[in-house]
């Protein structure tokens, strides 16, 4: 749905309310949840406050559509993992720790992350991302022949080093880690 955080542009072109999240998804990614004001999305989409009012109330439903479309797009990733038509089991969960562990979706997942420190509307947003995510793994770690309380565990696990590699700040380490993840969560 709204992959490319970059809105269209373009003189006379009218703005969709999906224009105005990918701005506000740009904005968190570069300021934050503070980048987040009318004034601010309006000047880096070229537009007047007119369209923002043309499309959202006010702020508290704009902030609210953002949070819902970062849950529906961590839905469509989810589903795209459990589609992963790998047969065998070691390559599957292989595959799916690996996708769970794309950086390329880190930057957005981190602002949302630290908005929800502020937000109750996106706290809960984050947090039934995250059971969604976690009963995912534990399904394809029961499939790989584990136990449900050692899937369980390591589907905790899995969920818990994503969230810390998400704040990684050594991202050279990034990529080794994730392969080493994914050797440890294969083992039985």
């Amino acid at each position: 749905m709204l992959p490319i955080m970059t809105p269209h542009s373009g003189f006379g072109r009218q703005l969709t309310a999906d224009d105005w999240v990918r701005a506000g998804f740009a904005a968190l990614t570069d300021g934050g949840a503070d980048a987040l004001r009318i004034g601010r999305l309006c000047a880096r989409l070229g537009v007047t406050k007119g369209s923002f009012y043309w499309h959202f109330s006010d702020m508290a439903e704009y902030r609210a559509a953002l949070a819902g479309a970062w849950s529906t797009l961590n839905d469509e990733r989810r589903l795209r993992i459990e589609s992963i038509g790998e047969t065998d089991s070691d390559k599957r969960l292989a595959a799916l720790i690996t996708e769970l562990l794309d950086p390329e979706h880190f930057a957005l997942e981190r602002a949302m992350r630290v908005w929800a420190l502020k937000d109750d509307t996106v706290a809960t947003s984050v947090a039934r991302c995250d059971r969604r995510v976690h009963r995912l793994v534990r399904q394809v770690l029961i499939e790989h022949g584990l136990d449900e309380a050692a899937a369980d565990e390591r589907a905790a696990l899995v969920c818990a080093a994503r969230i810390g590699l998400l704040f990684d700040t050594a991202p050279d380490a990034t990529p080794p880690l994730r392969e080493r993840l994914v050797d440890f969560m294969v083992r039985r």
